[in-house]
C-alpha cells in the first residue's frame, strides 16, 4: 500500500480489476421526460410542464432536465419546481402573477 493507503497497481490485470473494483455508477437520472413544445418531436411535457396531451397533469422534477448537470441534481431540481409551481399559480390567477410567491423585485 502506499502513502495514501490505496493499493499499487503494477500489472494489466491487475489494474483492470482494481478499475472494476472501483468505479460505481451515477444514479440521477435526468431527462426521461423531454421538453418541447409538440409532442410529434418526441417531447412529453411543454415549457411550463403540462404533460401533452392530458389536463391538469404537470412534471417538476429532474426527468425534465436534457442532461445531467456537472454538480448534484437536487438545486436544479428545486428550481425546476418552483418555476413550475411560480406558472401553475400564475394560470389559476389569470397570469396577474408572473413572479413567484414572495418575490416583491
Amino acid at each position: 500500500m502506499d502513502k495514501a493507503g490505496a493499493a499499487t497497481v503494477t500489472e494489466d490485470a491487475a489494474l483492470a480489476a482494481s478499475i472494476v473494483d472501483r468505479v460505481g455508477s451515477y444514479h440521477h437520472p435526468v431527462g426521461t421526460c423531454a421538453m418541447g413544445p409538440v409532442p410529434d418531436s418526441g417531447s412529453v411535457v411543454d415549457t411550463a410542464g403540462a404533460v401533452h396531451g392530458i389536463d391538469s397533469l404537470f412534471v417538476a422534477d429532474a426527468s425534465v432536465m436534457p442532461d445531467i448537470p456537472s454538480a448534484n441534481t437536487h438545486l436544479p431540481t428545486i428550481m425546476i419546481a418552483e418555476r413550475v409551481a411560480a406558472l401553475l399559480v400564475a394560470r389559476r390567477d389569470g397570469a396577474a402573477r408572473t413572479r413567484p410567491p414572495g418575490d416583491a423585485s
